[in-house]
């Protein structure tokens, strides 16, 4: 399956100390496209509640803390 999004900023900005110092307008156009997989994986779809990296003694380090 494709998923896809446009993003689209407005920027409005306002300068106090210049006169007319005030600008607007529409900032890049990103698009973004993802692909999920068709079917659920083995966990049904859904993220396990802990990261298998953030769990590795390098990331979380060997401190008193880690």
């Amino acid at each position: 399956m494709l998923i896809s999004r446009v993003i689209t900023p407005v920027v409005d900005q306002h300068v106090p100390f210049i006169g007319d110092g005030s600008q607007s307008g529409i900032g890049d156009i990103t698009g973004e496209f993802f692909f999920t997989p068709a079917t659920p994986g083995p966990n049904g779809g859904k993220k396990n509640s802990r990261s298998a990296l953030a769990s590795t003694p390098a990331v979380r380090g060997g401190g008193p803390f880690g």
